[in-house]
């Protein structure tokens, strides 16, 4: 999910030998994503919109074939990851578009409606429709129980007060990746930065009065969606999966 603690996984991965690359929203929008359909998109005007996106999805593997610095002899990848906040919405793009490279996906999130909180204080998210917004969680929930086999989720709230859940997460992480920890790692997890300092850049202009009537309108639309429901099998799902 978004605004929940992708930066801060990202970092955590830095620590464990891993490449990360930078956002890479999927659709479209301020990402890698959106500048390649951005750029495209008189030269493939005569394909169908329906392939749009795997077309896109395709590119971007090249793209990260080329600029990736870890190789093997082989030419191919070893670990890398992409911080794709919804990125489960497109799995199946994706999955076409690297074979038998097969991304793995690790699951970051929240209370659906601190994420909503979250997004009513940056720039970007506080003109979000709730009922938008509870559309996109179910989708989200629903694809990644698909992904159950090759997926890992990581409560934020939990990591960021329970010391002993967000080390033995990062062992099993570390196992079911092959990554590698050392010292590094141990004092990422000591340190655990705060997740979603807002850049002053982008801070809302809500007042407080308007992100609590839409609170109360997301709390709404997340009862009559179900959204409570399918949030709870992803937020007992044991980290061992």
């Amino acid at each position: 999910m978004p605004r929940s603690g992708t930066t801060l996984l990202g970092r955590l991965l830095e620590k464990c030998g891993v490449k990360v690359f930078a956002e890479c929203s999927l659709p479209a929008g301020d990402s890698l994503v959106g500048e390649v359909r951005r750029a495209m998109e008189e030269r493939w005007r005569w394909i169908d919109p329906a392939s749009f996106d795997d077309r896109i999805c395709s590119l971007v593997y090249e793209i990260w074939n080329a600029v990736s610095p870890v190789r093997p002899a082989d030419g191919e990848f070893h670990r890398f990851a992409s911080k794709t906040p919804n990125g489960e919405l497109r799995f199946r793009c994706l999955d076409d578009a690297l074979e038998n490279r097969k991304p793995f996906y690790i699951y970051c999130h929240r209370s659906p409606l601190a994420v909503y909180r979250s997004l009513l204080g940056v720039s970007w998210g506080e003109s979000m429709k709730p009922q938008r917004v509870v559309k996109r969680f179910n989708e989200s929930l629903r694809r990644i129980m698909e992904l159950k086999d090759r997926a890992i989720a990581m409560d934020v709230s939990r990591a960021a007060n329970d010391f002993a859940y967000r080390t033995a997460w990062t062992d099993r992480l570390v196992e079911r990746l092959g990554l590698f920890r050392d010292a590094r790692t141990a004092a990422f997890l000591e340190e655990w930065p705060s997740v979603n300092r807002n850049n002053e850049r982008y801070a809302g202009t809500l007042s407080e009065r308007m992100v609590a009537w839409k609170s109360r309108q997301f709390e709404w639309w997340a009862r009559a969606q179900g959204l409570d429901r399918a949030y709870a099998k992803v937020a007992n799902w044991k980290m061992e999966t």
